[in-house]
């Protein structure tokens, strides 16, 4: 299986890798390498996602790809609630194939837009049944996934920013490293 790194395409595509940072639910910086990775098939759908999306004036930010095994095993350990991370040991894990993105919609300047809940949020508020939300917000999340679902992915149904590809089960989980990946092919969207 191969690898691509994605690379930011301002304002239509922007890269910011959570995980790279301590800035996320751990407080702690959980990747070794800022490499937002997928594989080619995955790539493949989210580029139709864009080019729908461009049409209508808005763009993606990309927050999380592939994710080595040990990262979603330490992840799961400190959440153990399958609503809002995979135990790869059942599963293998959901971001561990390349085949999983975490994404919210921009507007055409690349300034992220209101939507249900910030990244990462483990609560109600994140799940598609959760309606006590401003219109124009349920408007978005509700565009969001069926842009996303038209191009051939699959929405989780708990967190409104998480779509794995049609058919991710078939690919097998991975143990790379991100900085083995630092020097993989780099694709736009």
């Amino acid at each position: 299986m191969t690898f691509y790194r994605i690379a930011s395409d301002p304002p239509a595509v922007q890269v910011d890798l959570i995980y790279a940072t301590a800035e996320n639910f751990t407080g702690k910086t959980l990747y070794d390498a800022p490499v937002f990775a997928l594989i080619g098939e995955t790539i493949e759908a989210l580029k139709k996602a864009k080019q729908q999306l461009a049409a209508m004036d808005f763009g993606l930010l990309l927050w999380d790809g592939y994710r080595p095994f040990a990262t979603q095993a330490m992840m799961w350990e400190m959440i153990q609630d399958e609503r809002y991370v995979s135990d790869p040991h059942k599963t293998g894990g959901r971001h561990t194939r390349g085949t999983a993105v975490d994404l919210t919609l921009t507007d055409r300047s690349g300034r992220p837009l209101q939507m249900p809940t910030l990244f990462d949020d483990f609560s109600e508020k994140a799940s598609y049944a959760y309606q006590d939300l401003p219109e124009d917000v349920l408007a978005r999340r509700t565009l969001l996934k069926s842009v996303m679902e038209d191009s051939g992915f699959v929405a989780f149904a708990t967190e409104w920013w998480h779509f794995d590809l049609q058919g991710w089960e078939k690919y097998p989980p991975h143990h790379v490293s991100l900085s083995s990946l630092q020097n993989a092919p780099l694709v736009k969207l």
